[in-house]
């Protein structure tokens, strides 16, 4: 059966949408408490991580004590956490991730399940990690698994997607459920996204 490769290098709070304007819901910078800023500002570091982890391309996923860039005891401490079960991560299990030992890219093989669903709208369950250093964000990973490093990848490659959301999201440690336009990637060490996404 033939299929896709790709290579690439590798305080809780509720969840408020607002609009780019501000006009649905204004901003929520006024409603942050000290505490609440802190915590952004740890999830400000752990993008920046997350993003030098994907321009690095995961280089460091073949040593012995890491799988595909997340250190083995952080995957340890997440069996620990709550998950998602929403079934669309396991179609993207699937998914089988290899590295290149010489050059540390990695390929994806992707299954005809999950090559059905590139371009379909779809929502998950999940948790996030943003990638912009800001009180709110466009942009974040959405994991399966709850984080557990600010500095360290959230998830094995088919675990997470980059999400893109045209109304600005506040982070928060809950589960949210992200509904989106799916994509399949080859790039930036990301393989999967959503796309115009809406979070609630």
């Amino acid at each position: 059966m033939h299929s896709d490769r790709v290579h690439s290098a590798g305080s809780t709070r509720s969840m408020r949408a607002v609009t780019t304007d501000g006009a649905a819901g204004g901003s929520s910078d006024e409603s942050l408490t000290i505490g609440d800023r802190v915590a952004l500002v740890l999830f400000a570091f752990g993008a920046l991580a997350v993003v030098v982890w994907v321009i690095a391309g995961l280089a460091r996923g073949a040593g012995a004590d890491s799988d595909f860039g997340q250190p083995r005891v952080e995957r340890e401490a997440q069996q620990r956490l709550p998950q998602s079960s929403n079934p669309l991560w396991k179609t993207l299990r699937t998914t089988e991730i290899s590295v290149d030992e010489r050059t540390g890219l990695f390929s994806a093989r992707f299954p005809p399940a999950v090559r059905a669903l590139d371009g379909k709208t779809v929502s998950v369950e999940g948790f996030m990690m943003p990638l912009e250093s800001k009180v709110e964000t466009h942009h974040f990973l959405l994991s399966k698994r709850t984080p557990v490093c600010p500095f360290c990848p959230p998830g094995q490659p088919n675990e997470v997607i980059e999400v893109y959301s045209p109304s600005t999201v506040v982070p928060t440690t809950d589960e949210i459920t992200v509904t989106g336009r799916f994509g399949i990637r080859a790039q930036d060490g990301l393989f999967f996204r959503l796309d115009d996404a809406e979070v609630r």
